[in-house]
């Protein structure tokens, strides 16, 4: 089932200190959040994959390692070289969770807003 509603926010995971050994420290996963609170997470490194959870909660409650990962909000300006690696995380989150419709219209004008989408 795709996700419904409208973006509330688009996030990263940034991970201060990697406990598992698995993912690494730093930006680690890439968010979408919805008004329905549905979240859709595009996560990096050499075995990428995207999921879906109810809430950000839910997700925070797996992956968060007792603090050491940071919800953090995309919202501000990307540098040039961040906008390509947004630009292609976003699109496979939307395209792998068959999101269509306004919230896939919501995206688009964020990052376009934002300045990662070139004009």
């Amino acid at each position: 089932m795709a996700p419904t509603g409208h973006l509330r926010r688009l996030f990263a995971l940034d991970r201060r200190t990697d406990v598992t050994g698995v993912s690494g420290a730093g930006i680690v996963a890439y968010g979408v959040e919805t008004t329905t609170g549905m979240v859709i997470m595009r996560w990096l490194g050499d075995k990428p994959s995207t999921v879906l959870w109810e809430s950000l909660d839910h997700a925070r409650a797996v992956h968060g390692h007792n603090g050491a990962t940071e919800v953090v909000d995309l919202t501000a300006p990307f540098p040039a070289d961040l906008a390509p690696v947004l630009r292609a995380a976003f699109a496979r989150i939307l395209d792998a969770a068959g999101v269509a419709g306004q919230l896939a219209t919501d995206v688009d004008r964020l990052l376009a807003q934002t300045g990662a989408v070139a004009g």
